[in-house]
C-alpha cells in the first residue's frame, strides 16, 4: 500500500478520484489527511470534521473482480468490521450500523463509510 499523507486536503475521495481521472492506476492507494476543506458525504451531502480530532482517509482498491450484484457485500462487510473493530474500545451495546454506510454510538455518527 503507498500512503500519502497531507496536513489539509478538499476531500480525500477527491484526490483520488482526481488521480483516475488523469490516468493514474490509484489501486492500493491510502490518502490521509488532518483535515478536509470540503469532505464527501453520500450523494450531494458533505462531511465535516474538526482540524486533527478524526480519523480522514480513502483507501483505493482493484475491486474490479466483484460484480455489480454483489457490491453491497463489501459495503456490509466493512460496516461489520468497524463495529467488530470498535467494541474493544467501546460498549458494544451502543454500537449499530445505519444502513448502508454509517456507524453509531449512541446518537453520535462515527464512521461514514463511502464505497
Amino acid at each position: 500500500m503507498k500512503i500519502t499523507r497531507f496536513k489539509t486536503l478538499d476531500s480525500t475521495n477527491k484526490y483520488l478520484q482526481n488521480l483516475l481521472e488523469e490516468g493514474k492506476d490509484i489501486a492500493d492507494n491510502v490518502v490521509v489527511t488532518e483535515f478536509q476543506t470540503s469532505g464527501k458525504g453520500q450523494g450531494k451531502n458533505v462531511w465535516e470534521s474538526e482540524d486533527g480530532k478524526n480519523l480522514l482517509f480513502s483507501v483505493a482498491l482493484d475491486m474490479s473482480y466483484l460484480k455489480a450484484e454483489n457490491q453491497f457485500l463489501l459495503t456490509q462487510m466493512v460496516s461489520v468490521v468497524m463495529i467488530n473493530v470498535l467494541k474493544n474500545y467501546l460498549p458494544e451495546e451502543h454500537l449499530y450500523i445505519k444502513w448502508p454506510n454509517d456507524i453509531y454510538y449512541g446518537d453520535k455518527k462515527l464512521v461514514g463509510i463511502l464505497i
